[in-house]
């Protein structure tokens, strides 16, 4: 199966549907193990690397000091190897202070926030710039209105948003419009083949969406794409993790269990260890391969740690779903997720 790319407007570079996510990078990934998993990435084919401003905040022993870390480790990564232009460069602005949690959507944050990304990451643009966090309370062509110079000075060539309700998106989209900016063309939201047992997390930095059924049809609807974080669950469908029952007291990560821990996601890992097996790939790559297959266009964001696990991902985008495999991984045992509960 030749793996399905993205297009979007003002984007040279076609989107491979499995992203590297980069967070941790300079921070509890070291420099050089990020080069060799950015290196294992680049030479499996892939091209679209996720970061965002506020990544590394957590570590001022980073490589950056705090604050942009994963950026600086990707900027110099890019210059070492000379591939700018053949991949695509995600980055996120406007998430709350992490020591403050003080809001980070403001016109002269999020504009202070994207010079310092292109410095840090050493480029004139960025392919994707996303707003991290949404401020229900400002009105969405207001917070587009920041960005619209920078657009006309190729900084961003597209904008998304990342936790914006399907309201918000769709006032976003108006806005545009009525601004004469491009469309919104990607959304971010947490979203795997496990069913969480929850749809919101209100923490300290704000909501936190994950994909429900209001979203879904949304995205039905509209052809939005989404670029899917958490994807893997974090290690759910890992091979250590995969013949364990969630309820079971040995289940290694049991953080994941108080998460997902629900029937449809047993009946959905019963199904992926199924499904693996006659097609003769890992769990982790049917897992993936489930949401490449959706409806509208997704793309999958990885965090592996080693390079084996760079190269089980990237194969998840050759794998391909009849339609009864894909209804027997989307199958639910009942609805249990409940929304708005705190974490």
């Amino acid at each position: 199966m030749t793996p399905k790319t993205i297009q979007l407007a003002g984007v040279p570079c076609p989107l491979y549907p499995i992203a590297l996510g980069t967070a941790e990078y300079g921070s509890q990934i070291s420099q050089d193990d990020a080069f060799r998993l950015l290196d294992a990435y680049v030479d499996g084919g892939g091209n679209v690397l996720d970061t965002a401003h506020v990544y590394g905040a957590w570590d001022r022993n980073g490589v950056n000091g705090g604050y942009g870390n994963s950026e600086a480790v990707l900027g110099r990564w890019l210059e070492s190897r000379g591939c700018r232009d053949q991949m695509v460069i995600g980055t996120k602005g406007g998430h709350p202070d992490f020591a403050t949690c003080e809001t980070g959507l403001t016109r002269l944050t999020v504009q202070r926030q994207l010079r310092e990304c292109l410095d840090r990451l050493k480029t004139e643009a960025v392919d994707i710039y996303w707003f991290h966090r949404d401020n229900r309370e400002i009105p969405a062509i207001e917070i587009l209105d920041w960005l619209r110079e920078p657009l006309r000075a190729g900084q961003i060539r597209s904008i998304g948003c990342s936790h914006w309700r399907p309201d918000r998106l769709q006032e976003a989209q108006d806005a545009a419009a009525k601004l004469g900016m491009p469309p919104i063309q990607t959304s971010q939201i947490r979203w795997c083949l496990a069913l969480p047992n929850h749809t919101t997390a209100n923490g300290k930095f704000g909501e936190q969406l994950l994909m429900d059924d209001d979203t879904w049809r949304y995205h039905v609807k509209t052809g939005l794409a989404v670029i899917a974080y958490n994807a893997q669950a974090g290690g759910l469908f890992a091979q250590e993790c995969a013949a364990i029952a969630l309820s079971d007291p040995t289940f290694p990560k049991p953080d994941l269990a108080r998460s997902f821990g629900n029937p449809t996601t047993e009946s959905r890992r019963q199904a992926a260890r199924t499904t693996a097996a006659a097609l003769g790939c890992s769990i982790n790559q049917v897992a993936l391969a489930w949401l490449l297959h959706q409806p509208f266009p997704t793309v999958a964001l990885v965090g592996p740690k080693t390079v084996d696990q760079v190269h089980d991902s990237l194969r998840a985008a050759h794998v391909s779903l009849d339609e009864n495999q894909f209804a027997a991984l989307s199958a639910r045992v009942e609805r249990e997720v409940t929304v708005g509960a705190s974490s």
